[in-house]
């Protein structure tokens, strides 16, 4: 039994290693910016939905909007990772529950507000606040909130990379991201995404919509809860179908029960439980044809293509373009 112990702690501390290298190589590749034109709404009301449908119910979640709000220039992906980002902090400062709002209006910024951001041009904004009445946030850590790796959570609790992962895809959006917060009275975080007048949209206006589905049944496996929600959102959205497994062992019992109406298969490649090499192996024993793809931010799945166990591969982190492109391409009539 003690050997057992070892090893069961030995495979968590591993788990937790992978978890984290994963994220680290997120962050060092930096943030890459697709200029698309995206309407924050829109994000903001699938976060909502996610909060709704996930955060404990002793959460008061509201959205407010104002109205004619701007669209803003950027990666719709990042944008809702943002903001997510920015809402589980909110949750995670409420453990006994309490009112969280996401408000968003249009500002404009003058030479004083941009004084010593280099990334930032003074102009027309989008304000993004997110607003909890949790515990607040002490001075001294509010000086080092977004550096990464640092972290008041507990020792297995939390990487220290969402807030500052958070601040490099505003940095990159030429965006700004502050905080203000009173100890026991909550927190506030506001981000300033540049805005796009109206004059301005047509340069985009021009450009193919993500690829959609037909209704096809897809099964997502992976440990992320973040991704399989935001595959969830993105698949369901463009026309899909959605099963999630949170590891390889529960995507084959998926597999097994819903075997005559999966059409394709999104599996992760470093799982707990069941990783993906041996979840795709069993995939493949049970059926010979359904389409596979993998994905993983440590490894390519140049071997696996060449022996045709899978028919496509997602390097991590994806888009959710990336995603609508890859299924579309495996489900292409051949």
């Amino acid at each position: 039994a003690r050997q057992l112990r070892h090893l069961q702690t030995i495979e968590q501390s591993a788990r937790r290693g992978a978890d984290l290298v994963r994220q680290v190589l997120s962050f060092a590749r930096g943030t890459e910016v697709r200029q698309l034109v995206v309407d924050p709404l829109r994000v903001a009301r699938e976060v909502e939905k996610l909060v709704r449908d996930t955060f404990p119910k002793n959460i008061d979640f509201e959205l407010v909007s104002a109205p004619g709000l701007w669209h803003v220039r950027g990666d719709s992906t990042q944008i809702h990772q943002v903001l997510v980002n920015l809402c589980v902090n909110a949750r995670d400062a409420m453990p006994a529950g309490g009112r969280m709002q996401l408000h968003l209006a249009n500002v404009v910024l003058d030479e004083a507000a941009v004084a010593g951001r280099r990334e930032a041009r003074p102009g027309p904004h989008v304000a993004v606040v997110v607003e909890d009445s949790g515990t607040g946030i002490a001075p001294e850590v509010l000086e080092r909130i977004f550096e990464p790796f640092f972290t008041t959570k507990e020792v297995g609790s939390g990487t220290g990379l969402g807030l500052s992962t958070t601040h490099s895809i505003v940095k990159a959006h030429g965006g700004l991201i502050t905080v203000a917060s009173r100890p026991g009275h909550g927190s506030i975080f506001t981000v300033h995404f540049p805005a796009v007048l109206d004059g301005e949209e047509g340069a985009e206006a021009g450009r193919r919509a993500p690829p959609a589905g037909q209704g096809q049944l897809v099964l997502v496996i992976d440990d992320e809860p973040a991704l399989r929600l935001m595959a969830q959102a993105t698949l369901e959205a463009f026309g899909y179908r959605v099963l999630l497994a949170e590891n390889g062992s529960v995507g084959l019992g998926l597999f097994d029960e819903h075997a005559a109406r999966i059409g394709v298969i999104v599996t992760d490649m470093a799982m707990p439980v069941l990783d993906g090499s041996s979840t795709v192996a069993a995939l493949r024993a049970r059926d010979a044809d359904v389409p596979i793809i993998a994905s993983s931010g440590l490894q390519t799945g140049d071997s696996l293509l060449r022996a045709g166990l899978i028919q496509g591969f997602l390097p991590k982190p994806y888009t959710a373009e990336a995603l609508l492109v890859a299924l579309a391409e495996v489900l292409r009539p051949r």
